[in-house]
């Protein structure tokens, strides 16, 4: 047994703390979607504080809602997941970043999880083709 403990070392606690920053940089902040004037009949639900603190209750809320809608709809997700982040209390920027899991990137990646999971499910023989090379 170690006496290292799970705390990043100095380097990593900077690039995380660069990270952070510049993350904070690029993301919107509360007050500035609140001017947007398309947002102004809905703001006071959508900039509900609640929604856009990290508690462990809300974050896991909105990373269930973002991953059902990311699944769902092709297209929209991110505002129908910020829609019900309002009414499901969840946390709204987990909710987004969920639904990027059905990006064009990671697409191809879950149809072809979908055809080994499909035939476990109904209880057919997985051709040998279609299994990975390990």
């Amino acid at each position: 047994m170690s006496n290292m403990t799970d705390r990043p070392t100095g380097s990593a606690m900077s690039f995380f703390k660069k990270l952070n920053s510049s993350l904070q940089r690029a993301l919107p902040t509360r007050e500035s979607l609140a001017q947007y004037a398309w947002l102004k009949p809905i703001a006071h639900h959508l900039l509900n504080p609640q929604l856009w603190r990290l508690k462990r209750e809300s974050v896991a809320r909105g990373v269930a809602i973002g991953t059902f809608w990311a699944f769902v709809i092709p297209l929209g997700q991110t505002f129908v997941a910020a829609a019900h982040c309002t009414w499901w209390r969840g946390n709204i920027p987990a909710a987004a970043v969920m639904t990027m899991l059905t990006n064009p990137l990671t697409f191809g990646f879950w149809l072809w999880l979908a055809y080994p999971v499909g035939q476990l499910f109904m209880g057919e023989p997985i051709p040998i083709q279609a299994l990975p090379d390990v």
